[in-house]
């Protein structure tokens, strides 16, 4: 059988081999599994019973960004791959079909996750958050590649990136795990909340 760690609905989770993505997209009302599999460029879908129902090429790298989200506001969630060798963000839908595409110089370290960040809360369309570890900025787009907004954060290429409700505002949260301080960070709205410290010493209590 197969085991699977998962920290939010939308984000993409790396391994040595694999990227890992939880979404709706067949539109079932139920999250499936996909997995992006460097090994032989493959994205499987499973379900939560682990029953394979889908899989399609795809030509993917360990430095890719992956994940999946509703960010056409179509009901179905897509597949976001972050390119590192095309130098684009793509959106797939479930058998591969690219939906549409944008340039954007993704490099090593970069990461990307998938939320409703600064959305109003009547828009269900999600967001494409890349994180530029070299520019010290995290940056928010829209499935036409439009930037809709950049953040300063502190970010490091080992740390991890994930976007979800934390505070359950109007909008979402970005969550930065920081490797090098060992704690987590959250923005909302371009501002770092006055919590993370709080969060962080949680988890080290609750984590052994």
């Amino acid at each position: 059988f197969f085991l699977f760690f998962f920290f939010q609905a939308e984000d993409g989770i790396r391994d040595l081999v694999r990227s890992r993505g939880l979404g709706d997209v067949y539109k079932r009302q139920e999250l499936e599994y996909i997995i992006a599999d460097y090994n032989n460029d493959k994205v499987y879908i499973y379900t939560a019973k682990n029953n394979k129902i889908g899989e399609f090429n795809i030509v993917n790298s360990v430095f890719d960004g992956f994940g999946a989200g509703d960010v056409m506001g179509d009901k179905y969630d897509e597949i976001i791959l972050a390119s590192q060798s095309a130098q684009k963000v793509f959106i797939l839908s479930s058998n591969g079909a690219v939906l549409s595409s944008f340039n954007f110089p993704f490099e090593k370290g970069d990461r990307l996750a998938v939320g409703n960040v600064i959305s109003t809360w009547n828009n269900d369309k999600k967001e494409i958050v890349i994180s530029k570890y070299k520019e010290g900025k995290i940056r928010i787009f829209n499935a036409a590649g439009n930037q809709l907004k950049s953040i300063n954060a502190r970010f490091n290429m080992f740390d991890g990136l994930a976007a979800g409700n934390v505070f359950e505002q109007w909008n979402g949260d970005i969550i930065v795990g920081d490797v090098g301080f060992n704690n987590i960070c959250i923005y909302n709205s371009g501002h770092q909340s006055s919590k993370p410290d709080i969060l962080s010493e949680l988890l080290k209590d609750s984590v052994h």
